[in-house]
């Protein structure tokens, strides 16, 4: 779906990632992980768009069974397919979500994450994450000023 949508946008856009394979009978269990693939279509596209990566833990360390982790990319290739996006991105993990922004509105968006971030617990322990205060509309919003 990727390859069809991303190529259109002509704007900034906040494009979630989350299309791994469950585990199951959910589909991937064949190529587990496309995120890299995935990443290279935003990167190819031209347009500076933020990049959330669901599950972030996943790629800090081999993932856990049943997955198969050379379905998986590491860290650092995952870091590095996402310093191919057309603009220097700022990179973060926050609530177990990889974001890659473009540099341009860490002004804007650095407080935000360093409140959340300080919160990080209170949030976990409470199931309240960022992303139901609105991240990827605020995201929108100073994307496309």
């Amino acid at each position: 779906m990727l390859r069809r949508v991303v190529p259109a946008l002509k704007k900034s856009a906040v494009i979630w990632l989350d299309s791994h394979w469950s585990g199951g009978e959910t589909f991937g269990h064949d190529d587990e992980c496309p995120v890299l693939d995935e990443v290279e279509v935003i990167a190819a596209s031209g347009v500076e768009h933020a990049v959330l990566i669901d599950d972030a833990r996943l790629f800090l360390c081999p993932p856990p069974e049943p997955h198969n982790p050379a379905h998986w990319p590491d860290l650092v290739t995952l870091l590095s397919a996402l310093g191919r996006l057309p603009s220097r991105p700022w990179v973060f993990v926050l609530d177990d979500v990889l974001c890659a922004v473009p540099e341009r509105v860490r002004p804007r968006l650095e407080s935000f994450v360093r409140r959340s971030s300080a919160e990080h617990g209170e949030r976990i322990m409470t199931g309240v994450g960022w992303r139901a205060r609105g991240i990827p509309g605020l995201l929108d919003r100073l994307l496309n000023r």
